[in-house]
């Protein structure tokens, strides 16, 4: 439920969203080069929580991608992929969306890439609407 309110629109799920979310540690390690991040599997199981607590939702468009194949540092190949991907998140009426269009880029020795790519994407949106 969505706190007694009935309809919300998507400005104001973004508002609940950030009286909700309001820290995600960073806890997951790149261990090859030592830092610590918050993987897309922490962000969206936090948020996601928060978005249908309220009665949102979120959808997405790929606005623009780009793909290059390149020799890999240990033979093979390595997918470089670009995009651009547009996010709308809803609140539980009919109202126009709250939008944001997130640039993103993704490496794949195999066939992730884009897949990785909007999953940046997403991380990369919701860490910077939520301010996390």
């Amino acid at each position: 439920t969505n706190r007694g309110n009935p309809k919300m629109n998507a400005h104001e799920t973004v508002c609940a969203l950030l009286q909700d979310v309001q820290a995600l540690a960073k806890t997951e390690k790149n261990l090859a080069q030592n830092w610590n991040f918050r993987g897309i599997d922490a962000v969206t199981n936090v948020v996601g929580t928060a978005i249908r607590k309220h009665g949102g939702f979120l959808s997405m468009e790929l606005v623009n991608i780009k793909s290059v194949t390149v020799p890999g540092k240990n033979g093979g190949s390595l997918d470089k992929v670009r995009g651009v991907v547009k996010f709308n998140i809803y609140g539980s009426d009919k109202g126009e969306p709250v939008t944001g269009i997130v640039p993103a880029e993704a490496n794949d020795y195999g066939d992730k890439g884009t897949a990785k790519m909007m999953s940046v994407a997403l991380r990369t949106f919701l860490l910077q609407l939520l301010l996390l």
